[in-house]
């Protein structure tokens, strides 16, 4: 079995919070962690799925144009150009730029969620209801215009967690 990564990476804990404010803060860090590392995977499978879709059907584009225009065969030309219009359309119908751009708005506003908490712990005052205010908002937000982040779980569980 490989190294497990920890993610509490903070190197001060106020000597002001109390053992009960420090588990709740710790507890919700690894609420939010979770929720970032998914969002931010999403985000790395669709760009690369988008770069894969546009430069396949560059390529096949590119290669059909040039061997139609080699053989002098249209046949050859429209197959090979007429896959790669088929594979850009099939990424523009995925709609993969607004999916990439949800999920970066996602990753970064669990990233701020998680900077909160870290100054929390190092002393910043805690207004636990208007955090979990805040978070609220945000989580419903990310639920309702965000791609699910389900297909990542296994990945999370095992490179975070001990199973």
């Amino acid at each position: 079995m490989g190294r497990r990564e920890s993610i509490f990476n903070w190197n001060h804990i106020s000597e002001k919070l109390t053992e009960k404010q420090i588990s709740e803060l710790k507890a919700l860090y690894k609420f939010y962690h979770k929720k970032y590392w998914l969002a931010k995977m999403v985000f790395k499978y669709f760009k690369k799925a988008e770069l894969v879709c546009n430069i396949g059907s560059t390529l096949l584009v590119v290669t059909g144009t040039v061997l139609g225009g080699v053989t002098l065969n249209p046949i050859v030309l429209g197959t090979i150009s007429g896959s790669g219009l088929l594979l850009k359309t099939y990424s523009d119908i995925k709609n993969y730029k607004r999916k990439i751009e949800m999920c970066k708005f996602a990753y970064t506003s669990y990233e701020k969620v998680l900077t909160d908490l870290r100054s929390f712990m190092r002393g910043l005052e805690y207004d636990e209801k208007g955090f979990l205010d805040y978070v609220k908002v945000i989580d419903d937000i990310i639920i309702d215009m965000c791609p699910l982040t389900d297909k990542f779980e296994k990945k999370y569980n095992k490179v975070f967690i001990q199973e």
